[in-house]
C-alpha cells in the first residue's frame, strides 16, 4: 500500500481527488481543506494557503497515479510524497488493492 501526499490550491482539490477515484488511480482519499505552507520558489519564501490530499493506492498504480497527478497539477514543481505501508490490517490492504485493480 502507497500513501501518496500532495497540496494544491484547496479549488482543485474535490475534482482532483474525484477524477483518480474516477480512474482507479486510487482507493480512496481524504482532503485537509486548510493548510498553510510555506517555501523557497525563484529565490523567495512564499506563503500560500492550499489543501492537502492524502490518498491510499497499490504499489501496482503508484506510478500511475503519481504521473497522472503531475499531468493534472496546476504547479510547474507539484509537491508530490509517496509514503510505503509497511504494516497495517490485510482486509483494509486488500480493500485498497481491489478498488485500484485495471477494469
Amino acid at each position: 500500500m502507497r500513501l501518496v501526499f500532495v497540496t494544491l490550491p484547496a479549488s482543485d482539490a474535490e475534482a482532483m481527488l474525484l477524477l483518480l477515484l474516477r480512474e482507479r488511480l486510487v482507493a480512496g482519499g481524504s482532503i485537509v481543506p486548510t493548510v498553510h505552507s510555506r517555501y523557497w520558489w525563484n529565490g523567495e519564501i512564499v506563503a500560500e494557503q492550499e489543501a492537502a490530499l492524502f490518498m491510499e493506492t497499490s504499489a501496482e498504480r503508484v506510478e500511475e497515479a503519481v504521473t497522472r497527478l503531475k499531468e493534472l497539477h496546476p504547479y510547474a514543481c507539484p509537491r508530490v510524497v509517496v509514503l510505503r505501508a509497511h504494516e497495517g490490517p490485510a482486509d483494509y490492504f486488500r480493500w485498497i488493492r481491489d478498488e485500484t485493480r485495471e477494469v
